[in-house]
């Protein structure tokens, strides 16, 4: 069988979707050939991986007639050699709707990986067309239906799990994402600010990222006005944007992560579970998943302020007991290699 997937990013070093190369690496050996169509690669050139090839469509902002061009003169040959062949989008729901009525007429299965509770219109509008819509968990697609199959979040345990604890109480906290206003950045702050002043422990607060667009780069310069007083006294520090690679480094010398956006299941709050790290999150999927069972219950019906003030007052015992009991959660529904079999699977229809 013939693979071919739509993707952004083949680069390695991208901050944002390196994980979507990853992914093409794991998922080409489940198949005779491998053909990928991407956004941008190492070069605009069409390159051979081993495995599989890549064709860069050069996709620009602002382009849109010229990236329709572009994208239909690199695909449409692939198409035509349609025998054996079915269609993977990893989260290109843009060009996945400019392709699905032309994969439904030639009888190619075409699957999209969909999380984001984004109503996007180009889903809606390859809906009809799809095979299946593939996504992380129940809240992570906001289409219900018979098409939309589920098969958690693809966290590479390799890259994050560790047998280390952070320290306890947990005073060193960390956000990392983007720095957009969707992410209530500046509830965590005056959060972090009323648990210092409330236990009168010497906590810190590091914030990873950046803006995801021009339209919201001011929101970062905004923040950092409106909180130099805490900048200025040491406990608050913007870092900026961080590799992946360096990600486990980073959460292995802080004690805690802290998210305020209510939304789907984001990747960074199961990688912090699978760093052992503590997890004070408003996510409710994420509080549902791993706080609402057992003896850990009575965190997912608490606000931020009261997980974080809860978790600095636990016990060693108890605390060692919550991370272990997430971490063993989170490879088991949440790993890269469950999640490529199960993908795997569906995409070959076995």
């Amino acid at each position: 069988m013939r693979l071919l997937v739509i993707n952004y990013s083949m680069r390695s070093t991208s901050l944002v979707f390196s994980h979507q190369a990853k992914v093409v690496h794991a998922l080409a050996d489940s198949f005779d050939e491998t053909i990928v169509v991407t956004t941008e690669a190492e070069s605009d050139d069409v390159q051979g991986y081993g495995n599989f090839r890549v064709i860069t469509s050069v996709w620009r902002q602002s382009k849109r007639i010229v990236n329709v061009f572009r994208f239909y003169k690199c695909i449409l040959p692939v198409l035509v050699r349609r025998r054996g062949l079915v269609v993977f989008s990893h989260m290109t729901e843009v060009q996945s709707s400019l392709i699905a009525p032309v994969c439904w007429i030639l009888g190619i299965k075409h699957y999209l990986w969909y999380a984001h509770t984004s109503k996007s219109l180009y889903l809606y509008l390859s809906y009809p067309f799809l095979t299946n819509v593939i996504t992380s968990t129940k809240g992570s697609c906001p289409i219900k239906g018979k098409k939309v199959l589920e098969i958690g979040q693809a966290i590479d345990e390799s890259e994050f799990a560790t047998n280390s604890y952070p320290a306890i109480p947990p005073l060193r906290w960390y956000y990392i994402g983007r720095i957009d206003p969707s992410k209530k950045i500046e509830q965590i702050i005056e959060m972090m600010e009323r648990i210092r002043w409330r236990s009168g422990l010497k906590i810190t607060l590091d914030i990873f990222g950046a803006a995801s667009s021009p339209s919201t780069e001011n929101y970062e310069k905004d923040l950092q006005v409106r909180f130099s007083n805490q900048i200025a006294a040491g406990w608050l520090t913007f870092k900026g944007p961080i590799l992946r690679s360096k990600i486990r480094t980073m959460a292995s010398e802080r004690d805690g992560f802290i998210n305020a956006f209510i939304g789907s299941l984001d990747k960074a709050l199961v990688e912090a579970t699978m760093s052992r790290r503590f997890v004070a999150t408003s996510n409710p999927e994420f509080l549902s998943f791993f706080y609402s069972r057992g003896e850990s219950l009575f965190l997912s019906e608490m606000n931020l302020d009261d997980q974080v003030y809860t978790m600095i007052k636990m016990n060693p015992e108890e605390a060692k007991s919550l991370l272990d009991s997430n971490f063993e959660k989170a490879i088991k529904s949440h790993s890269l290699d469950g999640w490529i079999k199960t993908l795997a699977s569906v995409l070959k229809d076995e």
